[in-house]
């Protein structure tokens, strides 16, 4: 079965009638306005937004204090355009209803349905953490939008090193101190007297390290057997035949303690990095589903990656009959699903949508942005 990429995108719907729990007249949104003091109980936040906010936006205020994302699309949340000022926003908070006894000083910040999650307050952290109490207002500066539903960003093309002669690449998993290479064939004692030639350098590509081993051009036509060795240690593999053709510069080898393997040649072709190999740490979402290749039926999560920003589950297996959604934290109080598109196209995910199912059977990478 072919490999598929499926890029999904978190969209909230907008929420046309969505209203503050403080009607918009009365909110002007100045600290000095006398109405606000008829809210003793309540705090008042103004944010100032980037120019680039408008009138018609959504833009909710969430955090620890209100359950974060499940805040989203909460009308107790939504805040007011003030009239009198382009580019101020606010909102009454009723601290009372706060959840686990957080408070605004737990940390706070803003979420543009149509521009995204803020993520570049002026002179503050990420999170805004403001220590107020009812009665008592804040203003909060915010430079800019973060960008919205942005795919992973085309990385810079990859190209092998620039040298004479050949280079013999490989990717050690011998668990040895210490790695040589020893030749013999069309010409004994190729690059050296046993135990062979030392490791000449490193070079990291698309997160892998590789070890590489330099030769000069009168490599070039010779058959060769290679022995890897633990530096005379003690330890040598079964000879390898390789033989290096006239101007292919570039050979790379997949080494461990039971043997040596050809391995793929990363930048084949001029490639570039793939967006996967930063995605390293265990993601709080999963997938979860009837999925016929893991048995799991609605019962527990696959897992996923993350680079902290975007989410993958890597090579599940899908038929077109299987039916999935994404979730938070195990557990179905954040879970996002929505109508498949096309292949490698984002289509939009929402709070307690659809189960998503594909078209046709194949494995897959699902791709989630929250």
């Amino acid at each position: 079965m072919s490999m598929k990429r499926i890029i999904s995108y978190l969209s909230i719907p907008v929420l046309a009638l969505a209203a503050s729990c403080v009607p918009k007249e009365e909110i002007e949104f100045t600290h000095e306005q006398r109405a606000f003091d008829t809210r003793s109980n309540m705090i008042l936040v103004e944010g100032i937004m980037p120019q680039a906010s408008v009138a018609s936006e959504e833009i909710y205020i969430i955090g620890d204090f209100n359950g974060g994302e499940a805040a989203i699309g909460n009308p107790d949340y939504l805040m007011t355009h003030s009239e009198a000022i382009t580019a101020k926003w606010g909102i009454y908070l009723d601290p009372s209803r706060f959840q686990g006894g957080k408070t605004l000083a737990d940390g706070f910040t803003f979420y543009s349905v149509q521009q995204g999650l803020e993520r570049g307050p002026k002179n503050e952290d990420v999170l805004h953490k403001l220590t107020i109490g009812p009665g008592e207002w804040a203003n909060v500066y915010v430079d800019k939008w973060a960008k919205y539903f942005a795919p992973p960003e085309k990385p810079d093309e990859v190209v092998l090193p620039e040298h004479d002669g050949v280079r013999v690449y490989i990717i050690d998993q011998t668990g040895w101190d210490a790695i040589a290479l020893y030749q013999w064939g069309d010409v004994n004692n190729f690059g050296g007297d046993w135990p062979g030639a030392q490791v000449t350098g490193t070079w990291t590509c698309k997160g892998q390290e590789y070890k590489y081993f330099e030769y000069g051009d009168d490599i070039f036509g010779l058959g060769q057997n290679l022995i890897f060795n633990n530096n005379n240690n003690g330890t040598q593999l079964a000879d390898y035949n390789v033989h290096f053709d006239e101007g292919v510069k570039d050979y790379f080898f997949l080494v461990t303690a039971d043997g040596v393997s050809e391995a793929p040649n990363p930048v084949e072709g001029g490639g570039s990095a793939d967006p996967r190999d930063a995605m390293t740490e265990t993601s709080p979402w999963g997938v979860i589903g009837s999925i016929a290749s893991t048995g799991n039926s609605w019962g527990a999560d696959e897992p996923m990656l993350t680079d902290g920003t975007w989410h993958v589950c890597l090579g599940l297996a899908l038929t077109a009959s299987d039916e999935f959604k994404f979730r938070k934290d195990a557990d179905w109080g954040v879970n996002f699903g929505g109508a498949f598109e096309a292949l490698g196209e984002p289509f939009e995910v929402k709070q307690d949508g659809a189960n998503i199912k594909v078209a046709e059977d194949g494995t897959y990478d699902l791709f989630l942005n929250p």
